[in-house]
């Protein structure tokens, strides 16, 4: 009895691993809001935005589609792919499919990206909050940056501190309006 029993719960602890969630289950679905677009020159700005985070490949791929709903532009959408790195818990890429791979970071249940375009920096977050997405994206001109350094006693202790002041903002949070 005690052999069946073993074979029963290494049968068991064998076959769970294929049952296993998704690292990315929780975030999974579509979702809506209306994104604040701030401007240090111009008034504010919004349009309505959908996202969807649905798999392609179980635990590994999946769909990143943001589309801009736009009065003035109309339909918008930014179709890429997000990809798992391995095994890795916290390395994904995002392919914008034009050739562009984004690397992101997630860390505490929130997606970190940083790159540079033409001479601006960006930053951005994707951070799940119970059924509801948050996002931001910053945007900073490298070409106006501001070089200070540090008060120090010790010239080996003076460093350089380069700043660049944000002057676009992207915010949103999406609500979660279906599952898939």
């Amino acid at each position: 009895m005690k052999k069946i029993t073993l074979i029963c719960i290494l049968s068991l602890w064998a076959i769970c691993p294929m049952f296993a969630q998704s690292i990315l289950a929780d975030w999974e679905g579509v979702y809506e809001g209306e994104m604040i677009i701030g401007n240090t020159v111009r008034p504010n700005d919004s349009v309505k935005v959908s996202f969807e985070l649905t798999p392609l490949e179980v635990d590994s791929t999946w769909t990143y589609r943001m589309t801009y709903h736009s009065d003035k532009f109309g339909k918008i959408v930014k179709d890429y792919q997000l990809t798992r790195v391995g095994d890795s818990k916290t390395d994904f890429l995002l392919d914008e499919k034009d050739g562009i791979i984004i690397e992101m970071s997630l860390m505490n249940n929130c997606f970190y990206s940083m790159f540079e375009v033409m001479d601006n920096l960006y930053s951005t977050s994707l951070r799940k909050s119970g059924d509801k997405l948050h996002f931001d994206l910053f945007s900073s001109n490298m070409k106006e940056g501001k070089i200070t350094k540090n008060e120090a006693d010790k010239p080996d202790d003076i460093f350089e501190v380069a700043s660049y002041k944000p002057g676009l903002h992207q915010t949103i949070t999406f609500t979660r309006t279906s599952t898939n």
